[in-house]
């Protein structure tokens, strides 16, 4: 039985008795075929998937056979076992016998499956003695061992039973007799587990395995069985009371053996850890092309598409990506492609996801249109992101090897796994730039305004001048009238302008408000009502208020708009009133040195000076405020840059910590070379400034805002590398680019050591290597990769990428396209998705490297499957434990 969603910890009882046990407790069952209804609804109460049958001397292989039919219909194995007593120790020890289902089967012209035959071999003369009690064996375990092996030759299971108990291992036998049967050839690959050991009996055990260990030189867990729970049931309701979980993607003997002989990985007695990780559950298409019909289950941990090339194993990877809105970094015409053909017009792809939290998402995106997102109910929920919500790190066939090449883009390494933490900083970098950016066109504003002074000042002195020609002559005098109805005239004109510019700014703030508590709406509380009333009461009356005084203010605009023009109609015509008598006294002006016409002229220009220069002193002091602004919001922008890089450096410690082979260093503005660059193309390209001029500014200056200092507010004798014109050149384009120069970051480098040494020493596959552990160790988002293997020698996959991989298991979610048998095999694949493509359509078949589908696809398609297979226990010994 297959485990659709690949491998996984489920419950498994291996002791437990039947009615046929004298020890069990009889009830009133109506036959054989209730007791084995009932019995299989008590392991499906208890949650139990794997159970063996080990009533003590017997084997009822009727029983047996109704048992298994009742429970291959609940999706339930049950093995079939034997509980027997052996002659070792001093009153015998009791041994849990388990075999495959197919020994039950009776050849033909045999009266005796394998099972019986074992038990009558190890009982020649007796099983049970008068009172139905069972005898122990005149056989030892080394003669059982013969039996089944040599004279039988079958496969099976031997599990010390209750070990701390009555007729237990450890009971009845000194660690002086159990010592000779610990060795590599010997205990693990024969005595799968021990039952029912106490902390105190495991720790002595092992304190005198750390003793052969060190006298053989080998590590002490090859030394070690799994140690297990069962129930040990005496009756019917404690059938499944006591389990182990024990991780399968197959309900089978084979899968349980393997489980067991690798239990460090596989073995967890007592509660499973309720640790929530990111994770893909499912994907399917909708679509009439290539990926119609595709449905697959993910494992959390390790999932392996394998298949020949073009059998669709990138298609679906490409499909994963598009559905999470991520763009292909290399050879998008080609990845786009895919999906073209195989998914198409309207076709779409549908997700399920599970947060860090449990919660279940579905994403759906139709190909050509953005993705959306579903909570578990089915509601739409507008603006979140696939990205957003589950973060998952996709490298597509060669992406990892541009990155590997490129060390500007290693820094994306760190940020894609502090992306929500460097994200808040970048947008109050962005927030700081923006509010930066309007206090430079202001000071922009007002330096333009007040390099003006000078020449208003000139202005004002040439127009006093002749004001006083004007007054000498006697001509002032006589135009007084005039002058005082201009200075009047100017004022009004004064007074319509701020006006007009409150009313503008007024209906701008009134719809602004109006916008704000139009937004507003109550919705309707579950828990509380009474308080949502009550606000919502509230706020209608202050709405009101508000309108109100909205409406009180707009009456008072318009009645002082009314009274200004009624003012203003009057004031003209009493200037005309008096223009005939300014006209006779003009006539009656003869100078020719001045024009009457003029003085009026002259007097608006000396107001207009006055004022302007009155304007420019305000303006000076706010500009002074500005600069100080200015200083303070450069201090809040390096600050943030600083946090910035902090999140990166604390991201390199962790990942530093982690583990012992890869170690990165991240140091703070440190990339001349763009920085250089940025100097030449943005700023001073066209100004005719030497290259190694440009360059000798980096090397002096940190950034931008070091090096406006430094032109500006330093002794001259600092840059004596430059010539006069040119810092008189380079001061005015640093001036024009002040705010450019303000806000550009010099970006941090990464440098990344694989076994001490920098990855640019390294070669191709000690770089993949090196980036590929980076990537396994520095998040637990679902990483999602196309044939990760590239440039990596057998060597590194399985002292590597393995390793870290099964490492991993229960942590992180990967899923891998590969063609490297190591890959499913070495790293004990928990989902393979085997892909074919036929006539055009993607075919898929999933099952974990527990089953044989797997096993027969990986040995047919992947070159060197049987060697991996072959290297397994090898690998597993020598590296994994």
């Amino acid at each position: 039985m297959i485990l659709e969603k690949g491998a996984e910890f489920i419950r498994v009882d291996l002791h437990t008795h039947t009615k046929s046990d004298k020890e069990f407790k009889q009830e009133n069952w109506k036959g054989d075929e209730d007791f084995a209804r009932q019995y299989v609804e008590q392991l499906e109460r208890q949650k139990i998937k794997v159970a063996a049958i080990t009533n003590h001397n017997k084997f009822e292989r009727e029983e047996y056979l109704k048992i298994k039919k009742e429970a291959s219909k609940k999706g339930i194995l049950v093995l079939p076992g034997v509980e027997v007593s052996i002659a070792e120790g001093k009153r015998g020890i009791h041994l849990l016998c388990i075999f495959p289902e197919e020994l039950v089967n009776i050849e033909e012209h045999e009266t005796q499956c394998t099972i019986e035959k074992f038990i009558t071999l190890l009982f020649p003369t007796k099983r049970f003695d008068s009172n139905r009690d069972p005898l122990t064996s005149g056989k030892s375990l080394v003669d059982l061992v013969d039996i089944l092996e040599n004279s039988l030759k079958c496969r099976y299971m031997l599990i010390p039973a209750h070990v701390n108990n009555c007729k237990g291992m450890f009971k009845e036998w000194s660690f002086n007799s159990i010592m000779p049967f610990i060795n590599t050839d010997w205990m693990r690959k024969r005595i799968v587990a021990f039952q029912g050991i106490n902390e105190g009996t495991r720790q002595a055990f092992e304190n005198e395995i750390h003793k052969v260990a060190k006298k053989e030189k080998i590590k002490k867990q090859l030394l070690i069985p799994a140690y297990i729970d069962a129930s040990d049931s005496k009756d019917l309701s404690s059938v499944g009371s006591k389990y182990t979980y024990v991780k399968l993607g197959e309900l089978s003997f084979d899968a349980l053996y393997f489980a067991l002989s690798q239990h460090e990985l596989r073995v967890k007695k007592g509660k499973l850890p309720d640790e929530k990780i990111r994770r893909i559950k499912k994907v399917e298409f909708l679509t009439q092309k290539g990926l119609e019909n595709v449905n697959i289950q993910f494992n959390p941990c390790l999932n392996n598409f394998i298949g020949i090339r073009g059998s669709g194993k990138s298609t679906i990877i490409e499909a994963l990506r598009y559905a999470f809105e991520l763009e292909a970094d290399d050879d998008r015409e080609y990845k786009d492609g895919l999906l073209k053909e195989h998914l198409g017009s309207g076709g779409k792809v549908i997700i399920d996801i599970e947060d860090k939290i449990g919660n279940s998402y579905r994403i759906e995106r139709i190909f050509g249109e953005r993705a959306k997102v579903y909570n578990a109910s089915g509601e739409y929920c507008p603006g979140l992101r696939p990205f957003d919500l589950m973060p998952v790190v996709y490298y597509g066939q060669k992406d990892l090897q541009k990155k590997m090449k490129d060390p500007k883009l290693q820094m994306d390494f760190i940020d894609h796994y502090i992306k929500e933490e460097i994200a808040e900083v970048q947008n109050r970098i962005s927030e700081k730039k923006e509010e930066m950016r309007k206090l430079f066109d202001g000071i922009k504003r007002l330096r333009g305004k007040v390099k003006k002074q000078d020449e208003f000042k000139e202005r004002l002195a040439r127009v006093e001048k002749e004001i006083k020609d004007f007054k000498e002559l006697g001509v002032a005098d006589k135009l007084k009238l005039e002058a005082a109805f201009k200075k009047d005239e100017i004022f009004l004109e004064r007074i319509k302008n701020a006006l007009e510019e409150e009313k503008r700014k007024g209906q701008q703030c009134k719809s602004d408000i109006l916008d704000i508590i139009g937004s507003i709406s109550f919705r309707k509380s579950e828990n509380n009502q009474d308080l949502f009333d009550k606000l919502e009461k509230a706020f209608d009356a202050y709405k009101k208020q508000v309108l109100n005084i909205m409406e009180n203010l707009e009456q008072a605009r318009n009645a002082m708009f009314q009274e200004f023009k009624s003012i203003d109609l009057e004031f003209r015509k009493r200037r005309e009133g008096i223009a005939e008598e300014v006209a006779e006294i003009k006539r009656n002006i003869n100078i020719k040195e001045l024009s009457p016409d003029d003085y009026s002229k002259k007097i608006e220009e000396k107001d207009k000076y006055t004022a302007a220069l009155k304007e420019i002193e305000k303006y000076k002091d706010k500009l002074r405020k500005m600069e100080k602004q200015k200083e303070k919001l450069l201090d809040e922008l390096e600050k943030l840059w600083y946090q910035l890089y902090q999140i990166r450096v604390d991201k390199a410690r962790e990942i530093n910590e982690s583990q012992d082979i890869i170690k990165v260093e991240i140091k703070y503005k440190d990339d001349k070379d763009s920085y250089y660059n940025f100097l030449k193309e943005d700023i001073f390209k066209g100004s005719g400034i030497r290259s190694d001029k440009i360059l000798a500014l980096t090397e002096k200056y940190i950034d931008g805002i070091a090096l406006l200092d430094g032109i500006f507010n330093v002794k001259n004798d600092e840059l004596d590398f430059l010539g006069e014109s040119q810092l008189v050149k380079i001061k005015e384009w640093c001036a024009e680019n002040e705010y450019a120069l303000c806000v550009y970051k010099v970006p941090d480098t990464i440098k990344i050591f694989y076994n001490d040494k920098p990855l640019e020493h390294l070669s191709l596959g000690q770089r993949a290597s090196s980036l590929l552990m980076l990537l396994l160790t520095m998040d637990n988002s679902p990483l999602i990769m196309d044939q990760p293997e590239d440039d990596l020698d057998n060597q590194m996959v399985y002292k590597g990428l393995v390793r870290e991989l099964l490492k991993l298991k229960g942590k992180r979610q990967i899923i891998f396209a590969t063609h490297n048998s190591n890959i499913p095999v070495l790293g004990d694949c928990d989902q393979g998705i085997v892909c074919r493509n036929e006539e055009g359509k993607i075919k898929v078949e999933t099952g974990s490297i527990d089953t044989k589908l797997l096993q027969k696809n990986i040995v047919k398609i992947m070159e060197g499957g049987q060697d991996a297979f072959n290297r397994r226990k090898e690998i597993y010994e020598k590296w994994m434990l």
